[in-house]
């Protein structure tokens, strides 16, 4: 039980962590195409202030490079790497799939293609450095102070999310109903 706890408490964790970068991330891209075209540009291709290539960037991030976090260098170089690997494959996936780019770099040196350049890698590795060392262990104490409701096992056996009382009411006569 007590593995089965420590997953579900580590998924809502991830979730809430993907949640928040991918609004973090959105609020960033407004705030940086504010300041070019001086009015709101919605940044996201969801609706709703997200943008997830942030989130999963993270994510990505947090998953695989955590045990750098000590060593910067290290930390700097594959947050370049695999920002950089996420962003073009996401702007070709955007492009070849949906015909829209939401992004374009070819106006500076060294891009591909014009989904990555080096000056806009070197931000996300800086950034990548910020987010683990001061951003995310803030983040991280804060969600360690909310209290996770972890689902609970039935008498069938399956899992049932807490629900709101309205509806664990509702579920168990429709139960009744059907027996």
């Amino acid at each position: 039980m007590k593995i089965y706890k420590s997953i579900n408490s580590n998924l809502y964790k991830m979730i809430i962590l993907f949640t928040l970068y991918s609004f973090l991330g959105w609020t960033c891209e407004v705030l940086y195409a504010y300041s070019i075209h001086h009015h709101f540009v919605n940044r996201g291709f969801l609706t709703g202030p997200f943008c997830t290539i942030y989130g999963f960037g993270f994510l990505i991030i947090y998953l695989l490079l955590h045990k750098f976090k000590n060593n910067l260098c290290s930390l700097f170089i594959f947050s370049i790497l695999l920002t950089s690997a996420l962003e073009l494959i996401t702007g070709w996936a955007l492009d070849t799939f949906f015909h829209t780019r939401y992004w374009n770099y070819t106006s500076y040196p060294l891009n591909i293609k014009g989904y990555i350049c080096f000056y806009f890698s070197l931000i996300w590795g800086i950034g990548s450095i910020i987010v683990i060392k001061i951003l995310n262990p803030v983040i991280s104490f804060l969600i360690s102070l909310c209290p996770f409701v972890l689902p609970n096992k039935t008498q069938s056996g399956t899992i049932d999310a807490h629900l709101p009382p309205t509806f664990k009411v509702l579920k168990n006569n429709a139960k009744n109903n059907n027996s």
